[in-house]
């Protein structure tokens, strides 16, 4: 140990302790240098992964958004098509029996036309049956006469 006390003393008396102190900040500066490179690679890492982590976040909540978006175009489109469906079914139930009353009434028109042009022929009818009875008759007296 008188050895190294008188080494150490000897070293300090050639200046060594300077050499030292500035070997000590080196190491010390080297060492924070190569610290800030570990932390700034960390970092980098760390942000890497963040940025995959709300890539992978935002991805989910969009797939999730659109399932929604889906269900309720699904479910528009659904109750359109039924409304459709109803609309469809009523308008025509409206049209047949429009159609069935104005066939109704045709029916009825032409019924009473028939019926009208058939008591006038058959009044024609009778009225010249009439005329030609009394024509043979006549014809007949007049042979009868002659």
């Amino acid at each position: 140990m008188a050895f190294a006390c008188c080494f150490f003393s000897f070293l300090i008396s050639i200046g060594f302790e300077k050499r030292l102190n500035t070997e000590s900040k080196s190491a010390t500066l080297i060492q924070a240098w190569w610290r800030g490179q570990l932390m700034r690679r960390s970092l980098v890492h760390l942000t890497f992964l963040v940025v995959l982590l709300q890539r992978w976040w935002r991805r989910v909540r969009w797939l999730h958004r659109e399932r929604k978006r889906k269900k309720a175009l699904t479910q528009y489109i659904y109750e359109t098509k039924a409304a459709v469906l109803i609309q469809t079914t009523v308008k025509t139930w409206l049209a047949q029996r429009r159609y069935q009353q104005a066939q109704k009434a045709a029916i009825t028109i032409q019924s009473g036309w028939r019926g009208y042009t058939g008591r006038k022929k058959a009044a024609a009818i009778k009225e010249s049956a009439g005329t030609l009875i009394e024509l043979e008759i006549e014809i007949e007296l007049r042979d009868f006469v002659d």
